[in-house]
């Protein structure tokens, strides 16, 4: 059979065909996978990019907020606590869609430590005390006490946006 030219051209043309289109989808699905690849590390980037963006705003109006709280400048702190209330309103919806982003793309164990650390790091230790003192200090505006009498925003100096960022 073999000594056939024919059986030689058909069995050649079989075995280029079979192989030839093996490695093709084997090419074919390495593309692919490099293509869901750089989409995954694109969609860590831009989430990453959105929470820093989110906080850095938050908290560059939270310390031009509290500066002027203690520097007793009440002229502006309602302008700079409508400022730092729309921030902190864009944070918490805009930060749930930045997580679910985050949810989809990073491994599960990487996206609950990632959480965790947002919600300990960024949330509990700024806008947590920021917000209490605010409340504290518009406490002692709506009473009439002296900001000093109170303590109103303690450790100020841990708040501060420069040292977050």
């Amino acid at each position: 059979m073999l000594r056939n030219p024919i059986a030689n051209v058909v069995i050649g043309f079989l075995l280029t065909g079979v192989l030839g289109m093996s490695l093709t989808q084997y090419y074919s699905m390495k593309r692919q996978q490099e293509a869901q690849h750089q989409r995954q590390i694109e969609a860590r980037k831009k989430a990453v990019s959105q929470l820093s963006s989110l906080n850095g705003e938050v908290l560059a109006h939270a310390e031009r907020l509290l500066r002027a709280i203690e520097l007793g400048e009440s002229e502006n702190v309602d302008e700079l606590k409508k400022l730092y209330d729309d921030a902190a309103v864009r944070w918490e919806t805009e930060n749930h869609s930045t997580l679910l982003i985050a949810r989809e793309v990073l491994p599960t164990s990487a996206y609950y430590r990632f959480r965790d650390r947002l919600r300990e790091g960024f949330q509990d230790r700024f806008l947590t005390p920021i917000s209490d003192g605010l409340g504290r200090a518009r406490h002692v505006a709506s009473t009439g006490a002296s900001a000093s009498d109170v303590v109103v925003l303690p450790h100020t100096s841990d708040l501060r946006a420069g040292q977050t960022l």
